[in-house]
């Protein structure tokens, strides 16, 4: 709610981000202040002995008031509903893009566990086949 009337500026700056994009999203709601706030609009009542004009005139001014009233309230609905949107859209599409890169991450990882066990069992038939001589171990004296 503006305190002031007159002229507003935005200022959307990206200077601090250099490498990501930014999105920004806002809404700008203007009315006429003296057509009464949204819990504004409240119609005097009728005076007794009223005429027909006067009171025809009041039953549309109390439903011009309840109008305007719910009118705001959908409104507030409205922005409600669209912001909530728009927030999990933008949550979804972090969780999607973290998933992606987590699975790749784990693909990565595999395989370079299988390279790693590949290169041990390479490495240790290696060692056991340079070596043309077995080793043998003495008998104990019962033969056992």
């Amino acid at each position: 709610m503006a305190d002031q009337t007159g002229t507003f500026t935005f200022c959307v700056d990206n200077r601090m981000a250099r490498w990501t994009a930014k999105v920004v999203t806002f809404e700008l709601s203007v009315s006429d202040p003296k057509q009464g706030s949204s819990s504004g609009g409240v119609v005097a009542p009728l005076k007794d002995g009223a005429s027909e004009a006067e009171t025809a005139a009041h039953t549309i001014a109390v439903l011009k008031s309840g109008s305007a009233r719910l009118h705001s309230k959908l409104m507030l609905i409205e922005n409600s509903q669209y912001y909530h949107y728009h927030r999990e859209r933008r949550h979804r599409d972090t969780a999607e893009s973290t998933n992606g890169r987590v699975k790749w991450w784990g693909i990565v990882e595999g395989l370079v566990v299988l390279v790693l066990t590949a290169g041990q069992v390479i490495l240790i038939h290696t060692w056991v086949g340079s070596g043309s001589k077995r080793i043998s171990l003495p008998r104990s004296a019962s033969g056992v």
